[in-house]
């Protein structure tokens, strides 16, 4: 597994289940240290227990199989058949590269993701909807052939353990009256926390705490590129006032799912919750930097918009975006559970 970042290592977590129990296969993982934000991941990997090979070493191993979430580094080195897939809510973002006439292109989905010396790298590029392949071959007509169009790994795997809510909920010591209300922020200036970062005091501050329990998931780029003492620090007060921060690694999907209302923005976690039917307000969403016909961009289309400028407690209340018109653009959907991948039915995220 090539383990770009923290967020690379959560989403990688999703395909583990395709290999539990089969002893045929060793997992051995490796760090090309080429992303923006690379801080965390090795101590992650450690924590895992996970067999992790130096770089240099790892692409002069031969594998029977090499799988991606990101496209950056010199993935065209690794001697392996390679896979790669989208570590969010499918290829939602534009990348800060253009292309030649000057457009903006979509992060994993573009020439400069794909092709080295004119070759298409990936072996296989796994796409989580149609319209995923239509825009590949727009744009790189040449890995069309390379294309699956297979689901998301992860919105089957939160499907699957919703049975679970009630022990979420327990786990993230929420009273079993209380309403959770799950602040979500990808990162970068135009996130939610970058652009609102004393929401989540207003919210502690203004909703009433015997009816509410106010939970908070960051993106991992945000505890690593400032460093997690300092977000527990930003977040200080907020922590005294009882505030349930999910830690970078791991327990999102958890949290979510425990959830009963979500403010987001154009992040995965806020795509995924308008895609299960839970309240989804946006406190912050850059139109411009979300695709076109993905699923982010049909969240932006229906969600309701947080007004910051008054009283949060009844402006937080129980509108949502559009479930059905986000999940159907998020993931494919097999027509019979024939038609579903084996591994779908065992996915879990106990």
């Amino acid at each position: 597994m090539v383990v770009h970042t923290v967020t690379a290592l959560n989403r990688l977590n999703d395909l583990l289940t395709v290999f539990d129990s089969d002893r045929r296969i060793q997992l051995v993982c490796g760090v090309p240290g080429t992303s923006a934000v690379t801080a965390g991941v090795e101590e992650a990997l450690a924590g895992s227990g996970a067999v992790v090979l130096p770089w240099q070493q790892a692409i002069m191993t031969e594998f029977d199989l090499a799988v991606s979430v990101h496209h950056s580094g010199n993935l065209h080195d690794i001697v392996a058949p390679l896979a790669v897939l989208s570590h969010g809510i499918g290829y939602s973002k534009y990348s800060n590269r253009r292309s030649a006439n000057g457009n903006r292109t979509v992060y994993g989905l573009s020439p400069q993701s794909l092709v080295q010396d004119g070759t298409v790298v990936p072996r296989a590029i796994v796409l989580s909807h149609d319209t995923e392949l239509e825009r590949l071959a727009a744009t790189v007509p040449d890995a069309v052939g390379a294309a699956v169009v297979a689901g998301d790994p992860c919105y089957d795997r939160l499907i699957a353990s919703r049975p679970n809510r009630n022990r979420y909920r327990e786990m993230l010591g929420a009273p079993s009256r209380t309403s959770i209300v799950l602040v979500s922020s990808t990162w970068g200036a135009n996130s939610l926390f970058g652009r609102s970062p004393d929401l989540i005091a207003r919210l502690l501050a203004e909703l009433d705490t015997d009816r509410h329990t106010v939970c908070a998931v960051l993106h991992p780029n945000i505890w690593y590129a400032h460093g997690p003492a300092q977000v527990r620090l930003w977040l200080a007060d907020c922590l005294r006032a009882g505030l349930r921060l999910v830690p970078p690694a791991a327990g999102w999907q958890q949290a979510l799912l425990a959830a009963d209302v979500v403010i987001g923005d154009h992040g995965a976690v806020s795509g995924y919750a308008a895609s299960l039917g839970l309240p989804t307000l946006l406190a912050a969403f850059p139109e411009d930097d979300v695709v076109t016909g993905s699923a982010i961009e049909a969240l932006g289309a229906t969600a309701p918009r947080l007004d910051l400028t008054g009283p949060l407690e009844p402006n937080s209340g129980r509108r949502s975006a559009r479930p059905a018109t986000t999940a159907r653009c998020a993931t494919w959907r097999p027509r019979s559970p024939a038609a579903r991948p084996p591994c779908c039915a065992r996915c879990s995220t106990t």
